[in-house]
């Protein structure tokens, strides 16, 4: 081949694992063989646990982050704390810790944990959440949509 590139090298990669046929120095490739190929980034791990936890398998997804080997991101804690919300996992107040920890600044942080303590009936908790975003001075901007055409970009705000 002329001219190698990341397409050219994942695509023969591809092919062979698709295979099972990756031949090193005419020894079959394990799975030590795969896992070597691979380089994992915190955005497969979130892939990973995204995909756990939408099967409401929380505890899988929880001890993947344990054993990453990388350290978790806001993406990947706003999974967890997304799934939690829509199963009414109460499990959630790990992943918004943690988010707090990445940026306890963020109003919509607190607005998510709010909603998922009224969902499951946990009022007063949700009004305490509430409360810190008024002695934290945050300010909370509304939900918008974006309309798009070919010449401009409109914004259109949700209603309060």
């Amino acid at each position: 081949m002329p001219e190698r590139s990341v397409v050219s090298w994942t695509a023969m990669i591809s092919g062979y694992t698709q295979n099972g046929k990756i031949l090193f120095l005419c020894v079959k490739a394990n799975h030590c063989t795969y896992g070597s190929a691979l380089i994992p980034r915190v955005e497969h791990f979130s892939c990973v646990v995204d995909m756990f936890d939408r099967k409401g398998w929380f505890e899988e997804g929880y001890n993947l982050i344990g054993k990453m080997n990388i350290k978790p991101n806001a993406s990947l804690w706003d999974s967890v704390r997304g799934a939690c919300s829509i199963y009414g996992n109460m499990s959630v107040e790990v992943a918004t810790t943690s988010l707090f920890d990445m940026d306890a600044e963020k109003s919509v942080n607190y607005v998510v944990l709010a909603s998922i303590y009224a969902k499951s009936g946990g009022w007063d908790d949700a009004l305490k959440t509430r409360k810190l975003i008024k002695q934290r001075s945050l300010k909370k901007y509304p939900g918008c949509n974006l309309f798009q055409t070919k010449d401009q970009t409109i914004e259109l705000l949700q209603p309060n």
